[in-house]
């Protein structure tokens, strides 16, 4: 019986601490989310981590600029903002995309800043704001919606 009781604890903390850290990155994303949008804690809305709100475009967008090469050759038009490095992922369609995201995440948020566009990229620790300039995305947006 002991053991029995000591593994419904273990079960229910172990649930617990999976909510609080669901909840907490969600918070700690939607935040992100509302900085990069250049917005103030009040005006955000609360997302899944990783799952991005406001202006969102295809990683395709950021679609590697040919099919092999170093991730510098591979990326050469993409820029780094809030990391050192640059990153690469593989979408679910198996396109390699010059953002770190998750393969089950197609769109992620973006601005257009002085002919560039910018991207954030990644889920909650692990955000990347990368851009490009507007002229050498693959998509062509005709406005922006909300």
């Amino acid at each position: 019986m002991k053991t029995n009781t000591s593994l419904g604890r273990a079960v229910w903390l172990a649930v617990g601490v999976c909510i609080v850290y669901y909840v907490g990155s969600s918070l700690l994303y939607s935040i992100e989310v509302a900085r990069f949008y250049g917005l103030n804690a009040t005006e955000m809305k609360l997302t899944p981590n990783g799952k991005g709100w406001g202006n969102l475009i295809s990683v395709r967008d950021l679609q590697a600029s040919k099919p092999t090469g170093t991730i510098n050759e591979l990326c050469s038009d993409v820029t780094p903002i809030t990391r050192d490095h640059r990153s690469i992922s593989v979408n679910e369609s198996g396109i390699m995309v010059c953002c770190a995201t998750d393969n089950f995440n197609d769109s992620v948020p973006f601005k257009d800043v002085n002919g560039q566009r910018h991207y954030l990229c990644g889920k909650w620790p692990t955000t990347n704001e990368v851009s490009q300039p507007i002229k050498l995305s693959k998509l062509k947006l005709y406005g922006t919606y909300q």
